[in-house]
């Protein structure tokens, strides 16, 4: 009975200890997959736009930094994300949709508004993590535009317009510089915000000016299928 309980628990042991080594990408295949089924393509503008109309929460204090228990307990508990649109930026083969409210769970599913606002107009500004460890977490959430470069352009839509910017800046500012994301008179400009380290001393904002405003039904085929993979 002891060599039989032994063994469990040396059972017990090797699973949870290829849990730890593992777990960080199922929370990416978790993210990842998440990703795909809020993605604007799934959506028609009615949808949307309804969406947009209902009420959201903007309290930074309540985001923290992404984690497999977070992701897990957002799974546990069930998801209930309804999208407003979308954003791509194709050379960096970025395309998440866009969730109205900078709350946690928005962060790790998707680009999150952080305030009230109206894409293509003032300072449309949206949030979500950088992913720092696991398969392919360069390449989740907002971990690429860190290696954005200026002449880039966004995309955001709702499927009623397609919104271009051109990217003019990346730069690193303080988690206090709550300044980037306000509006000025006369703004059409667009920005991103994520963490550029892993314990969140610091973030990378990438900034662009609005230079096109197309009917989604008049867009190329390339930018339409940018929101989609």
């Amino acid at each position: 009975m002891k060599s039989k309980i032994k063994v469990l628990i040396a059972l017990l042991l090797s699973v949870l200890g290829l849990s730890l080594i593992f777990i960080s990408d199922i929370q990416n295949f978790l993210v990842e997959r998440s990703n795909k089924e809020l993605q604007v393509s799934n959506y028609d503008f009615k949808e949307l736009k309804v969406n947009s109309e209902k009420e959201a929460s903007y309290d930074f204090s309540q985001v923290r930094v992404i984690s497999a228990n977070e992701v897990i307990r957002s799974q546990v508990v069930g998801l209930d994300l309804e999208p407003i649109g979308g954003i791509s930026i194709p050379e960096l083969e970025l395309n998440l949709p866009i969730l109205k409210g900078t709350t946690n769970t928005n962060l790790l599913y998707g680009a999150a508004t952080m305030k009230e606002q109206v894409m293509g107009e003032g300072n449309y500004s949206l949030a979500s993590h950088n992913v720092f460890s696991g398969s392919g977490a360069e390449d989740m959430l907002f971990s690429p535009i860190v290696r954005a470069k200026e002449g880039m352009t966004i995309y955001i839509t709702d499927k009623e317009y397609v919104y271009s910017y051109r990217i003019e800046s990346v730069f690193v500012v303080d988690p206090t510089a709550v300044h980037v994301i306000e509006d000025s008179e006369g703004d059409k400009i667009i920005t991103l915000v994520t963490c550029t380290d892993p314990q969140a001393l610091q973030r990378t904002i990438v900034r662009g000016t609005l230079v096109d405003k197309v009917l989604w039904n008049d867009s190329s085929l390339d930018v339409i299928s940018s929101f989609s993979s």
